[in-house]
């Protein structure tokens, strides 16, 4: 089976490779009615995953919905596009002529939404509650339906604003999508996912009761006999000669096995125009990797931790600088780099929760008592870029 390097972009059809234990797994918990968060660091592949879920229910006669908000600025741009996407696979159909005056009140209009004699103002939270009520009254539950939601933590994070006065916006449309998910006997799945974490994100703002009834569903690096697999596939579609001795160093070198990381090397081999790869050629490509600008989006995401984002920085320089790790005590030093020592009860609190949310972004991992960066590569790169 020929496949294709696709990079930085979902895979789907034959593209796919992989993930059986975890598509049995996510199919199990689909089946008995329940909802996904998945949980993953950037670039493991989860829209990636998402889709083929979509796929696969698809054929066996589900009603199925991918929605993607990246570039969603607005709360105008949030409910057109979920008002479109429902309606575009007839999840309002039992609802008939009450659904299509809201939808096409909904898209008629340029500011605001008119439903019936009555004009929403977007800019009013209590009327935009009105409306969002409205909507859920017309869902129809009984048919098995599979709802991707994608990159919700992205807008969520753009109507927050730095001082939180939306936050009351922003938990009542998590409680929303609760309250759809709590219908009982609902026959529709939801699964959330995107590049940055919507548990780190409710938990920041105290909001974890929203998503408490969506189950974790981690998803993580390739297990080696996949990574394998993927390396093999790869090189045979492009006609590269990589043994099996030095597809086990691939991995031992990567040491975090994700398809992203496997795609980036493998690209730099074909691009060099190399048929017989070597020990040298997968050096040298890695050392490229970590001076490339293919890592970007990992420091711009930080901006995601807001007032923690100093902190973020400044542990993840500091860890760039050790191959081993620091233990914590190593890290609070570092995390108190120029604050007064009055502040350290302070500093220690949040230096908890920025471990966490490094860690289950995928920038660190813990090993023993240190933490230290999950991938070599990355570290290379971060040091190379902010560092030397």
């Amino acid at each position: 089976m020929a496949i294709t390097n696709k990079i930085g972009v979902p895979v789907t059809g034959e593209d796919f490779f992989g993930r059986k234990r975890e598509l049995i797994n996510a199919h199990r918990y689909l089946d008995s009615r329940q909802s996904l968060l998945l949980s993953a660091p950037r670039r493991i592949g989860k829209s990636s995953f998402a889709k083929r879920l979509l796929y696969d229910k698809s054929g066996e006669g589900w009603k199925c919905v991918y929605i993607d908000l990246q570039g969603i600025a607005t709360k105008d741009e949030f409910l057109r596009k979920l008002m479109e996407s429902f309606s575009g696979v007839g999840l309002f159909e039992r609802a008939g002529s009450k659904a299509k005056d809201l939808i096409d009140a909904t898209f008629n209009k340029v500011k605001g939404i008119a439903f019936g004699e009555f004009k929403i103002d977007l800019n009013s939270f209590d009327q935009t509650q009105s409306l969002l009520n409205r909507l859920s009254g017309i869902f129809d539950h009984e048919q098995n339906t599979l709802i991707v939601i994608d990159e919700l933590t992205l807008f969520l994070g753009k109507l927050m604003d730095d001082e939180g006065k939306n936050r009351d916006e922003v938990e009542f449309l998590l409680n929303w999508f609760r309250s759809i998910r709590q219908h009982e006997n609902s026959g529709i799945r939801w699964i959330f996912c995107g590049s940055v974490g919507l548990r780190n994100f409710t938990n920041h703002y105290s909001m974890s009761q929203t998503i408490n009834d969506l189950i974790e569903f981690p998803l993580g690096e390739l297990p080696q006999s996949e990574a394998k697999g993927l390396i093999a596939a790869l090189a045979e579609s492009y006609g590269l000669s990589i043994d099996d001795d030095l597809t086990v160093e691939i991995i031992e070198r990567l040491q975090w096995p994700i398809p992203y990381f496997i795609q980036l090397l493998v690209d730099r081999l074909i691009f060099k125009g190399i048929t017989r790869v070597g020990t040298d050629d997968v050096k040298d490509s890695i050392c490229e990797l970590s001076r490339s600008d293919y890592f970007m989006t990992w420091t711009e995401r930080l901006n995601e931790y807001r007032e923690l984002e100093g902190i973020a920085r400044g542990i993840l320089n500091g860890l760039s600088a050790s191959e081993s790790g620091l233990n914590k005590e190593q890290l609070l030093t570092v995390a108190m780099n120029g604050v007064d020592v009055a502040e350290v009860d302070n500093v220690q609190t949040k230096l908890i929760k920025v471990l966490e949310m490094l860690e289950h972004d995928g920038y660190i991992m813990r090993n023993l008592e240190y933490r230290k960066f999950r991938s070599p590569l990355l570290r290379e790169w971060w040091k190379y870029k902010f560092i030397d």
